[in-house]
């Protein structure tokens, strides 16, 4: 299905659509496309193991890293609720699509989040977390010491109804099913260049191959491909420690959890038997190997000392991701008004939700539905 050209490159069949990266955003597009009708090719650089989304520890969080208060500032108070509406639209696809046939069995459990300070700090923010929440209809709680999920919970806020799940699993399914649909995935594929002439796109890889498509979809954390938006993204590295206790107690066993301090930390349990403790995040540029060693030491502290994990833990890993927070706080999830691209880019640390919509939100829009959402995602 390939032809040569007279550059001596190759030129692929015409696709209604190409993504660009293969984390939950780019196989999401991929999938609700699909569903569509619409003939898709998914390119991704790597083997998949290396972005964002196979890293991430898999919190179903309806709270993205927008900040509400600006969006209310912003765009008003109904595009708060929106922001919380579509966490919930995605949560309901997610459940949906893990209950499909033919899908892994993975788990999409709904349980509840707790925000916590372990000091004098942290009032404030979270009485004004629990005003917004309020305000949104959603299903929280305050509580103060003694009486918080922790002992060494100064204050907490409880939000029912957020999850976990096993972002691995749903990375291998979504490829699997966006194969079944009849398109493809082609991993360890370099793309170099997107150029767009007379409503055609181009996309060329490493190895000298053009594909061409109707649309472009880019679906990346960064990028460096020609042709291509930058937008003011900057990476963050996030850590993480493990530990393992085969008899879990609570509240680590049935809840996600992070704390409101800086640095900031965030606590979930795997599996049932391990429990994992991220944080310490810092802009990648700033990262060196006595710095990474000083936030692995750190974590262990806080795991100690806050979390008071005794001899019953015994440590047995750690691992580092990057993320890609945009300036803003609200992820680009639009179509650029110029050419026949579309951005599904900056999701930040907590962002499991908003990139498994962002796919459904694409393919909505092309169908001209759901356009209310478009203004919190344009690309200016």
């Amino acid at each position: 299905q390939t032809n040569s050209v007279h550059s001596g490159m190759k030129e692929s069949l015409h696709y209604d659509l190409i993504v660009i990266g293969a984390g939950f955003a780019g196989l999401s597009a991929a999938y609700h496309f699909g569903l569509m009708g619409k003939r898709v090719l998914v390119l991704e650089k790597g083997s998949g193991k290396e972005n964002a989304s196979f890293a991430s520890t898999a919190e179903m969080n309806h709270d993205p890293d927008a900040n509400r208060n600006m969006v209310m500032q912003t765009h008003g108070y109904d595009a708060a609720r929106d922001l919380w509406k579509l966490t919930e639209r995605s949560l309901t696809l997610l459940t949906d699509f893990a209950h499909r046939e033919g899908a892994e069995n993975f788990e999409t459990k709904r349980v509840p989040a707790h925000m916590f300070s372990y000091g004098d700090l942290g009032d404030e923010y979270l009485n004004e977390k629990f005003e917004i929440y309020t305000k949104l209809g959603a299903n929280v709680s305050r509580s103060y010491a003694p009486n918080t999920p922790h002992p060494s919970f100064t204050s907490a806020l409880t939000l029912l109804g957020d999850g976990r799940t096993n972002n691995q699993a749903i990375l291998r399914t979504l490829a699997r099913v966006v194969r079944a649909q009849g398109n493809r995935v082609m991993r360890h594929t370099e793309v170099v260049s997107v150029n767009a002439t007379s409503g055609t796109v181009h996309v060329t890889t490493a190895n000298g191959t053009v594909y061409r498509a109707s649309r472009a979809l880019v679906a990346t954390g960064m990028h460096t491909i020609s042709g291509l938006r930058s937008f003011p993204i900057e990476p963050h590295r996030t850590f993480v420690v493990r530990y393992e206790n085969h008899h879990m107690p609570e509240p680590f066993r049935s809840a996600i959890m992070w704390d409101v301090h800086e640095p900031f930390h965030y606590i979930r349990s795997f599996a049932g038997h391990q429990l994992w403790i991220g944080g310490e995040d810092m802009p990648e540029h700033q990262v060196t190997k006595e710095r990474e060693e000083r936030a692995y030491k750190r974590l262990h502290e806080f795991s100690k000392e806050i979390l008071k994990l005794g001899e019953k833990y015994t440590s047995t890993g750690s691992w580092s991701g990057t993320f890609f927070p945009t300036k803003r706080s609200l992820p680009y999830i639009a179509n650029d008004p110029n050419f026949p691209i579309s951005y599904s880019v900056g999701f930040g640390g907590s962002g499991l939700l908003m990139s498994l919509v962002s796919g459904y939100l694409h393919a909505a829009w092309e169908s001209g539905k759901e356009l209310h959402y478009k203004k919190l995602f344009v690309l200016d």
